[in-house]
Parts: C-alpha cells; structure tokens; sequence
C-alpha cells in the first residue's frame, strides 16, 4: 500500500470499526487510538463521553455510527465540543474500508483542513467525500 503522508492529523476509531483498520493504519504511520484500547469499560463508556473526550484530544473521529448526527443528545455533544468525523461505509469489508482510507487519504486531509469544525463528511466507497454536517 506503499507510506501515506499522514501530516499531523490524529485518528480516533470508534468501536464500530473495530480494531483491524486502526492497528493496520498504525502498521503504515497514521496517529490512531480505537475504542477498545482507549476505553475499557464499553458498556459504561457512552457516545457523548468520547466524542468530547477525542475531540479535545484532536483527534479525527472516524465511525460508521451515522446515527450521531440524528440523536440528539449525541449531536449537541459533537456540537459542543467542536468535534469532526468521517462516516464510512458499514456495508463493505475491512479490506476495502483500509483501502479507501490509504487511497483517498490526501483528499481527507485536505477536507478536514478547509472545512471549520464541528463537521461531518461521508467517505463514499467511490472515494468521494462529501459533507454532510452541517447540512447546507
């Protein structure tokens, strides 16, 4: 897959997504943290918690929970905090969800660095990103 150039952005992985793509992105150089490893307790650990918690810690959060946008306690805490996440595809297999991030990984950056915060794109499996939240 040869060395993206991940630059200074930082990858939480909510726990949707597992722990296979965060740790084969660490593999190949990208900052990541995933919920299994930052939180123990995933029961006691709810939507609202981390999302503020890994925003304030800079991180890019990267879930295929598209519902946050629609709960409302979820949104006004993603509101609040400022956060920014990429939703992708639950539909595909991790291979692919790998391929994309690695592949389309210059256009993330360059949309999380045009785009003020709080925001939320959707990474198309077509590698199209579009943007989501806050709606137009």
């Amino acid at each position: 897959m040869g060395e993206p150039r991940q630059g200074g952005l930082k990858l939480f992985f909510d726990r949707c997504v597992g722990k296979n793509v965060p740790l084969a992105l660490r593999q190949v150089g990208f900052d990541v943290v995933y919920f299994q490893e930052a939180y123990s307790t995933q029961l006691e650990t709810g939507d609202e918690f981390w999302i503020a918690e890994q925003t304030t810690n800079g991180r890019l959060l990267v879930t295929m929970d598209k519902r946050i946008r629609t709960r409302p306690a979820e949104r006004a805490r993603f509101v609040t905090a400022g956060a920014r996440a990429i939703f992708l595809n639950g539909q595909q297999k991790q291979a692919e969800t790998l391929r994309q991030i690695v592949t389309y990984w210059t256009r993330i950056e360059a949309a999380v660095a045009s785009t003020p915060a709080p925001f939320i794109y959707y990474l198309h499996p077509s590698g199209k990103l579009s943007q989501i939240f806050p709606e137009s």
